[in-house]
């Protein structure tokens, strides 16, 4: 169980109202209803009776809130006992990678900050687009990298972000697949076949029917595909970094724009680490548009407070 989701179970029980709870927490109402209906369905029992303006504890709601009580109380104590010996030893900055993104692709980049002056770890971790976010707007990461699209339906708001490149969708299939010698496909063309989705919060698109097996990260949707469990659909670029044995990558029809961007909140803009990050990644930005293929050498020193 997601530890913070107990968090905003505490706040709500105390204010018994959605709107006061999202305020206090720093995240949206519909934010805060998923979170609760993620512990409920863990659960499988509700935590509140919902009217429309107050809420109100059910009798397991009000057995469950002494406990979720002690958890939280724990957390924050050793995190604000540990925490302030971490950051005295190092800033580490921590940067969460959608599963939509190869952590291929900006190896290069992360690689060139690392190498230069910045004077700041790296720690990377791959996440749901949809935690990564909550994450994001809790200050539980520095900054994330994800593909910003239509597909994906997320809220975006209040966060600032920096275009990286853009990209599109390819399907992976076996190399004897019928289909493996055509230029492109369509998403009725893969109708019939069992399909593997990379992530399992991610809406897929009706046509493709319910998912046989859900990938965590887009290695794992390859090696799916190469051991004959269905086709998957991954991003182009990333496809270029994956080995071609046993699998082949065909262009999708129609497929919609992906803009990759590293995201981060105003809040997180006065920490000087974060701002040597933004610093890097814009100027990597304006490499790219006159060098496309060129990554920088070094990072530049962090900005003066």
């Amino acid at each position: 169980m997601e530890l913070n989701y107990l968090r905003d179970f505490v706040v709500l029980a105390d204010t018994c109202q959605f709107q006061e709870a999202a305020e206090q927490l720093y995240i949206s109402q519909s934010s805060l209803s998923k979170h609760i209906k993620t512990i409920e369905q863990e659960f499988g029992k509700k935590l509140f009776d919902r009217s429309t303006r107050k809420v109100e504890l059910t009798r397991f709601g009000r057995a469950f809130l002494p406990y979720a009580q002690r958890i939280v109380e724990t957390q924050t104590e050793y995190i604000n006992l540990l925490l302030p010996e971490l950051a005295e030893k190092a800033d580490v900055i921590s940067i969460g990678i959608s599963p939509l993104i190869s952590c291929y692709i900006v190896s290069d980049m992360l690689a060139a900050f690392t190498r230069g002056d910045s004077g700041y770890p790296v720690h990377l971790f791959e996440e749901e687009d949809a935690s990564l976010l909550d994450m994001l707007r809790r200050g539980k990461c520095s900054a994330i990298i994800s593909a910003v699209n239509q597909i994906l339906k997320l809220d975006y708001s209040g966060l600032i972000t920096v275009p990286l490149f853009d990209d599109t969708l390819t399907a992976v299939l076996p190399e004897h697949h019928p289909l493996a010698g055509r230029t492109s496909v369509s998403v009725a063309d893969l109708s019939n076949d069992n399909y593997i989705q990379l992530g399992y919060k991610y809406e897929s698109d009706p046509a493709l029917g319910v998912p046989v097996a859900y990938a965590s990260s887009i290695s794992m949707a390859v090696d799916f595909v190469k051991r004959g469990l269905g086709v998957s659909i991954i991003c182009k670029d990333a496809a270029l970094n994956h080995p071609k044995e046993g699998v082949v990558y065909v262009d999708m029809e129609y497929s919609p724009k992906l803009q990759v961007c590293m995201m981060y909140s105003k809040k997180q803009m006065s920490s000087p680490e974060v701002r040597a990050l933004v610093s890097y990644f814009q100027s990597f930005q304006c490499e790219k548009q006159t060098e496309p293929k060129k990554t920088p050498e070094k990072a530049p020193s962090p900005p003066q407070p």
